[in-house]
């Protein structure tokens, strides 16, 4: 049986919940930007959350970053839940991202390994796909 999940944009207090109770156990703190900062981009129109639920669970997150002027947005954090991973939602969430991205098209770049194709890299935390892949959107 496939489930439906709902996108929608986070609110400020939604984000500043996730950012308090998902991001800081998703990502390593010297990755995280702190709060401020990610409030203030949103509020300027320089970025927006995703938050992806099954009907009033969060299951995942995909924060967006696009500077101003520039036709790219840059998936900045995402991140599916502990309890709705090992389940290939990441993997549809991303293949997805295109259509709530209006107007862009996708792809994926390892920027810090120069592998234009993404893919996994590195492995610094176990259990936890440490590889940093930017995922591009273009109009």
């Amino acid at each position: 049986m496939n489930k439906t999940f709902t996108w929608r944009l986070l609110t400020p207090g939604e984000l500043t919940d996730v950012y308090l109770q998902e991001m800081r156990r998703d990502f390593p703190a010297g990755e995280l930007k702190p709060l401020s900062m990610i409030l203030t981009s949103e509020a300027e129109g320089l970025a927006h959350t995703w938050g992806v639920f099954d009907g009033e669970t969060l299951a995942a997150y995909l924060l967006m970053v696009r500077p101003e002027g520039s036709a790219i947005s840059q998936l900045d954090y995402f991140a599916v839940v502990p309890a709705y991973r090992a389940g290939g939602l990441g993997a549809k969430l991303l293949a997805a991202l295109p259509e709530y991205e209006a107007g862009c098209e996708s792809g994926a770049q390892d920027l810090e390994h120069g592998n234009p194709g993404g893919g996994s890299v590195g492995n610094e935390n176990p259990g936890r796909e440490a590889g940093r892949i930017k995922y591009m959107i273009a109009k």
